[in-house]
Order: C-alpha cells, then sequence, then structure tokens
C-alpha cells in the first residue's frame, strides 16, 4: 500500500475510451461536458450476428437485443508487427490483451521509458474479469489457449517487455483495476519490484441484454439509460469500455530518476464489506471505515481535500449510501461539516460521461481523471446532473456535486488533495488518495 511514509509517484499514464484515443482527448471530453453513452454500433452487431441467434427466446427485449452503453465503435484494429506477434496468431488473441498492450506502449512512451524498460524489475498489474472473445470465434488455434485466459492480458505485457516483477490479474468486479494499482504500490513496498505497471480493461464483445444477464438480473440498468450520479432521476448504470494504466515507482526514486511526476498516491487502501443487506449491496459503514483509514494512512483530515472522484454509479440504492459512508467518515475523523454549499467539497463521478467500465478499468480512469485534475488546474463539471438526489440528506453532507466546471489552482500553503473510490459488486472496496507533487 502508499501511505505518507511510503508515497508512491505516478510518473506516466496511458487511457483510450470511446470517444478519447489518449489523455488529452479524454480531457477534452470531460470539459466539454460529452457524454459518449449510445446504442451498440452496427458494425460490431453485424460481426456477432452468428452468437447473437442462440440467444433468440432469452432476450428482455427481441427487437432490441444489446445493452446500451458507452462502446468503441471497432476493437479489431492492431498491428502485430509492433508487439513481434504473428498476424495470424494475432487474430486469436482476444481483443482486451491487444487494447492493454497498445495503451501501455503508449503508457510507456508518455513516461519516457519506452526505449529503457526491457529487463527491468517492473510488475504488471491489469483489474479484468470477463473475457468473451473465445465464444464469437468459430475456427480453432493453438493460440486460443493462452490467446483468451485473462490472466495472460499482464503475462502478455511482461513477455513483450521482458520485465520480471510480479505479473497478475486482479478480479473484483467493479474494483478490479483500483486494487491492482493498491497491490502495485504493496509490491513497490515490498521490494518485489522497482517500478509497476498497473491498470485495468474492460471490453465487452457480447452485450447481449438476455433475461439472465447479471446486469439485468440486478435491475440496475435499462434501455436507453443514462448515468446520472447523484441525481433525483437517476435510474441506474450505463455500460462502458475502455482502458486506463499508469506507471508507478516510490516517490523518493522518482525524484532521483529526474521522472516528471503527475501526482502522488499518499495513500491507497482496500477493505470488504462483510456481511451487509446482501452480498451485491453496498454498505456504509465498511465504506466509511475505508476512508478513514485512507486519510489516516495519508496523514491528512478529509477536509483538506479539494475534489473527490466518488464510485458514483447512479443507482437508487447505490449512491445514498456512498454519501452516507462519506459523511460518517468525516465524523469519525473529528471534522466538522460545513453548511454552506462553497465550503464543501466538490464530487463527481466520470462514469457520467462515459459508463461504467465494471469488471475492469472503472477504478483507474476515476484516478487518471483526478491526475489530470491536478495537472490542469480545473475540475470538470458533472454532467446529467439536474436535481440532486432527495434521498440524500445533502445539507448534513461534506461533499456537493461539482456541476460546474471550477478552478483548482495550486496554492503556496498547502498540497492539493484529492480522493477517489472504487467499489466491487463483491462488496470488495478500494480507495486512493492522491496528493500534488510539488518539486523541491
Amino acid at each position: 500500500m502508499a501511505s505518507s511514509q511510503f508515497p508512491v509517484a505516478v510518473i506516466g499514464i496511458g487511457v483510450r475510451l470511446p470517444g478519447a484515443q489518449n489523455c488529452e482527448e479524454f480531457w477534452k471530453l470531460m470539459i466539454d461536458g460529452k457524454d459518449t453513452v449510445d446504442e451498440f454500433p452496427k458494425e460490431r452487431a453485424d460481426d456477432i450476428d452468428h452468437v447473437l441467434s442462440s440467444f433468440r427466446g432469452q432476450l428482455v427485449d427481441e427487437d432490441k437485443p444489446f445493452f446500451t452503453g458507452s462502446f468503441f465503435k471497432s476493437v479489431d484494429q492492431f498491428d502485430p508487427d509492433l508487439f513481434q506477434i504473428n498476424p495470424r496468431e494475432a487474430l486469436f488473441i482476444e481483443p482486451e490483451q491487444r487494447f492493454f498492450l497498445e495503451v501501455v506502449w503508449e503508457l510507456l512512451e508518455d513516461a519516457g521509458y519506452a526505449s529503457k524498460i526491457k529487463g527491468t524489475n517492473t510488475g504488471v498489474y491489469v483489474g479484468n474479469t470477463v473475457n468473451k472473445y473465445k465464444y464469437i470465434l468459430n475456427e480453432n488455434h493453438p493460440s486460443i489457449s493462452h490467446g483468451n485466459h485473462s490472466p495472460f492480458i499482464s503475462s502478455r505485457v511482461s513477455f513483450t517487455h521482458d520485465l520480471h516483477g510480479p505479473a497478475m490479474m486482479v478480479a473484483t468486479g467493479c474494483s478490479s483495476s483500483l486494487l491492482a494499482v493498491h497491490l502495485a504500490c504493496q509490491g513497490l513496498l515490498s521490494g518485489d519490484c522497482e517500478m509497476a505497471v498497473a491498470g485495468g480493461i474492460t471490453l465487452d464483445l457480447l452485450p447481449i441484454s438476455a433475461k439472465t444477464d447479471i446486469w439485468n438480473q440486478l435491475g440496475i440498468t435499462g434501455p436507453h439509460v443514462k448515468c446520472r450520479a447523484f441525481d433525483a432521476s437517476a435510474k441506474g448504470i450505463a455500460k462502458g469500455e475502455g482502458c486506463g494504466v499508469v506507471l508507478l515507482k516510490p516517490l523518493k526514486k522518482a525524484i532521483e530518476d529526474g521522472d516528471h511526476i503527475y501526482g502522488i498516491l499518499e495513500a491507497t487502501t482496500a477493505n470488504q464489506d462483510g456481511h451487509s443487506n446482501g452480498i451485491t449491496a453496498p454498505h456504509p459503514v465498511a465504506q466509511a471505515n475505508m476512508l478513514h483509514q485512507a486519510w489516516k494512512l495519508a496523514d491528512i483530515t478529509p477536509d483538506s481535500l479539494g475534489f473527490f472522484e466518488a464510485h458514483g454509479t447512479g443507482t437508487e440504492l447505490g449512491d445514498p449510501i456512498e454519501i452516507s459512508g462519506i459523511t460518517n467518515a468525516f465524523k469519525m475523523s473529528g471534522v466538522k461539516i460545513p453548511q454552506e454549499a462553497d465550503h464543501k467539497i466538490p464530487i463527481g463521478s466520470v462514469k457520467a460521461n462515459i459508463g461504467h467500465l465494471a469488471d475492469g478499468a472503472a477504478g483507474v480512469v476515476g484516478l487518471i481523471k483526478s491526475l489530470l485534475c491536478l495537472h490542469h488546474n480545473s475540475i470538470p463539471g458533472a454532467i446529467n446532473f439536474t436535481n440532486p438526489n432527495p434521498h440524500i440528506n445533502w445539507k448534513k453532507s461534506p461533499v456537493v456535486v461539482n456541476s460546474e466546471t471550477k478552478e483548482w489552482l495550486p496554492s503556496s500553503k498547502s498540497p492539493r488533495y484529492a480522493s477517489v473510490s472504487a467499489f466491487g459488486l463483491l462488496g470488495t472496496n478500494i480507495h486512493a488518495v492522491v496528493k500534488e507533487y510539488k518539486p523541491p
């Protein structure tokens, strides 16, 4: 884990999302208030028509077989020669492996390590859960075995770049990628690795709205749904696709090596809901305990925060519980909750822009958003937010939804801090405290 006693520097960032091929486009997407949630692209629907027929009779709506979400227009573009992969073999490697390879390459270029990472003691920690590509393939090939086994996403990166730190897949549903970041920090602390690639990848190659699909079983989505985090009209989650990744190094070593530092992980921590109202139901006490522990590890009080990137899925159950957890964590820290909105902490959720990258990249994308806020000295306004959720006691809450883009300028008095949460459907909760880096 990261802590004030072992701060970890973020020395590179990489992201790829529908409507945003890189970090610059991602920032513009948020500042422009864009919402990339739409229907499943026809081109991709045509590619899986041979699979769709087997679901007939099991769909929620036979005329609208696919979930609403933020989807890439295509997922089949790849340069195998760049990674020394046989083009024929590449056809049988799941797109998630290919995407992650490409975004890691862009990450290494961003950090200045593309030409010098080979042979290093670097770990690779990847959040991912589900691979559906094998159900689409209609031809056999020896590469299907390792090309369609999700743990190979991390190993493929290690193999390609000859990396000798741990390589692992992390699967805790929606919190997978932020847990990957947490475990990467632990790997750095223990000496398992000297640098770490950490992130997640989410692609849904078969977003078929079957009656038995967990999203429908839980009643957390619907046709034409929009993610309206903390809004009175919040009715559920839209699916999202994308990839996010960060390059980590102990802060002291990053300073010695002259790395560019986007920000500092001043704390990362994790816990579990345990017994709650249901195995998939969030637990406000567990969330509050985790937040309190994270702020203790960072050696701050929560009134030091300048921004809070929430899990914020826009569900009727989840949003009120998350705000309750934050409020209780403030009380546990002995901090007085301000009454005036101008003194409350701005809170937002990038899921309103890009959907929910469940089963992989959701948490790390929220982390990257927070790092970009520090980098650009501003906080994008929340979209799909009109009226505050009436089931939340906003007056007694320490946070307020940031509905308009606002400046977040550095101060000569104290560094800026942001909090980032990710909660897994399985009950595994992760939190990170991000601190701005001020060169000595």
